[in-house]
């Protein structure tokens, strides 16, 4: 990817730019050459997505495990003593 300047010449986005897109911190490190880091970056998923979906998972999760406590709860029987029979 090339970005233009006011000068009509155009220029490679640095690795950091890069990884701004991607959303990983600066202090991120990819491994090897820029060719390397930008395949690194093209194949990963963005930091931010990623959490955004583990996110959604555990806010699933906890709704199913609540949903099921309750269930739970409701169909529990009292207990009895045996002067009540």
């Amino acid at each position: 990817m090339t970005l233009e300047r006011d000068d009509d010449a155009c220029r490679r986005f640095s690795l950091p730019e890069f990884k701004r897109f991607g959303s990983f911190p600066d202090r991120f490190i990819f491994a090897g050459q820029f060719d390397e880091g930008i395949r690194e970056i093209g194949n990963c998923v963005p930091p931010l997505f990623m959490r955004a979906i583990a996110k959604h998972i555990c806010c699933r999760i906890i709704a199913i495990v609540i949903n099921e406590q309750i269930a739970e709860k409701s169909c529990e029987l009292p207990h009895l003593r045996e002067r009540d029979f």
